[in-house]
């Protein structure tokens, strides 16, 4: 087994077209040539871009059973559990909200959280 320092888990919503995912998926694959050991967490199995990401690098899928199935937040702490990365980075705040939720009542991990937007706004 690899240093926990090495070991960092990813949580985004799925993988489908967008900036949010390439970044996620150009990061892992840098990682991972870095002797990194980056983990993915998809809470869908919205995946078009996996293809791109390096196969070496495992890939969970956890989703929810029903619309309002709050027990996703456990299932996702269960699993970075059992991983025991010293980071855990949420892609989006949905993501975010989801892994905090399962980590209140459990050993306190770094989470971060890298807000991504593709969609441009203004106040104007």
């Amino acid at each position: 087994m690899l240093p926990k320092s090495n070991r960092i888990v990813f949580v985004i919503h799925g993988l489908p077209m967008g900036g949010a995912e390439k970044f996620l998926i150009t990061l892992s694959n840098h990682l991972y040539k870095r002797q990194y050991r980056p983990h993915i967490i998809l809470l869908s199995n919205d995946d078009m871009l996996i293809g791109e990401l390096n196969p070496f690098i495992p890939v969970y899928r956890i989703t929810k059973k029903t619309r309002y199935d709050l027990t996703i937040s456990k299932r996702v702490n269960i699993l970075i559990d059992s991983i025991d990365p010293n980071i855990i980075m949420c892609v989006n705040t949905y993501a975010y909200f989801l892994t905090r939720i399962g980590q209140l009542f459990s050993n306190k991990k770094s989470i971060v959280l890298s807000p991504h937007s593709t969609i441009p706004f203004s106040f104007n």
